[in-house]
């Protein structure tokens, strides 16, 4: 009896895992304004990756590596699927991360038309734009207020197999919300050296993550 059991929680995991749709990420775009590119001049982060053309000082590899799995995580939460990268199939360095115009590159840039080849049940395209203004202010680590007052552009839209628009959403965030704080602050435990006043990539990602939450919330919440 107790073999029946598990063949048939066996077999019901095996159908569920079948039937759950396939969610191609082709497009994900995170651009910071101009400051925020401005600050990471500043910061230089001696673990950095740069740009090859540009020698423009960018997040440490570990922080883009995270938020590249928690876009992903994100991805399946707000579509109730499996997520995964569309990745372009004529770049040969997708995963490497750089700044380019004041947008981090590495992540997926597809046309819709190319990610449909790669058979997905659905397809989203995800932007974030971190503006320095239209916000609250958050406190830097030294406890004192940032110079910006950061707000979130956010759209996303979602496709189905055959490149017809299913739904899309538009936010635009300013305030910041905190877990498990009071104070609104972006900081992390410094790994590089700070200069007074300026945003360190740490802080900065801090900021991207808090906007996937924001933003998770709020679309899960309204379904």
């Amino acid at each position: 009896m107790r073999g029946l059991f598990f063949s048939v929680y066996f077999v019901f995991l095996s159908i569920l895992a079948f039937s759950q749709k396939k969610v191609g990420v082709f497009y994900v775009s995170l651009r910071l304004e101009e400051p925020f590119v401005n600050d990471l001049y500043l910061a230089n982060p001696s673990n950095g990756v740069q740009n090859r053309f540009s020698k423009t000082p960018v997040f440490p590899q570990y922080l883009l590596d995270t938020l590249n799995n928690e876009i992903l995580r994100f991805a399946s939460v707000i579509s109730k699927g499996k997520s995964v990268y569309v990745p372009k199939v004529t770049a040969a360095n997708d995963t490497i991360f750089t700044m380019s115009g004041g947008e981090l590159e590495g992540f997926p840039r597809n046309s819709k038309k190319a990610a449909l080849l790669s058979g997905n049940d659905e397809y989203l395209d995800i932007r974030f734009t971190l503006l320095a203004r239209g916000g609250s202010e958050v406190n830097m680590s030294s406890g004192k207020p940032s110079k910006y007052k950061p707000s979130l552009l956010v759209s996303i839209a979602y496709y189905d197999k055959l490149g017809v628009q299913i739904k899309k959403h538009k936010f635009n965030f300013t305030e910041f919300k905190w877990k498990g704080e009071k104070r609104k602050s972006i900081y992390t435990k410094a790994v590089v050296d700070r200069r007074s006043g300026v945003l360190h990539p740490e802080d900065l990602y801090i900021l991207l993550r808090c906007a996937l939450e924001m933003t998770e919330e709020k679309i899960v919440g309204n379904e």
